[in-house]
């Protein structure tokens, strides 16, 4: 008789929560140098009859908008002796081909088997990177490979743009909150006005 294969329950190896994505919290500055760059990007092409092209830049715009504005959610993340678990989806060691971990941005990138996704990338959280790739290396192996990340060159440019732009017009378009001043009263002099508020005895 052929031997039967015995199948294990998983266990889990090393967890941890982080964000789904890349997050930085940004000024009202910057947000207003993303519109004056959108505006100069968007009438340049209508000048040039690019009007579609010009409309494409504006969702563009709009999408890094809501990225930069909205705090991305937090996920769990798992590594168990079956493979990787990302939030409720379950990729098998043999799903998986190699791992590289970014220390500037703190991400691990796993390169797949798959036709979709081809990758996949994940936020560590602080103090477990050596862990989780202690454990990765047992079953895949270490390949370096360095990306660009679009998303954060773009938000480099904003921002220097934004430091560009006349104090002037910085100004007058993006109001720093208001300041409340509070006043102690002086309790002497308040029963001062009181008592001589009050009618005299004759």
């Amino acid at each position: 008789m052929p031997a039967h294969t015995r199948f294990e329950i998983p266990q889990i190896l090393i967890s941890w929560t982080a964000p789904t994505r890349r997050f930085q919290p940004k000024s009202k500055l910057w947000f207003f140098g993303l519109f004056v760059i959108t505006a100069i990007v968007f009438l340049l092409l209508v000048l040039v009859n690019e009007l579609l092209f010009g409309l494409l830049v504006v969702s563009l715009a709009f999408l890094f908008f809501i990225i930069s504005a909205v705090k991305p959610p937090l996920a769990n993340y798992s590594i168990h002796t079956n493979g990787v678990q990302f939030g409720s989806k379950i990729y098998l060691w043999d799903d998986l081909n190699s791992f590289f971990i970014d220390p500037e941005e703190n991400v691990l990138f796993l390169k797949t088997n798959l036709s979709f996704p081809n990758e996949l990338s994940i936020y560590l959280e602080n103090g477990k990177e050596q862990d989780i790739t202690d454990f990765l290396l047992e079953r895949l192996p270490y390949i370096e490979n360095k990306r660009t990340d679009y998303l954060a060159v773009l938000d480099g440019f904003v921002n220097k743009f934004s430091e560009k732009i006349p104090h002037k017009l910085t100004k007058k378009f993006v109001k720093k909150p208001e300041q409340t001043l509070t006043v102690e009263p002086n309790l002497k002099d308040f029963s001062k006005k009181v008592n001589a508020l009050k009618p005299h005895k004759k």
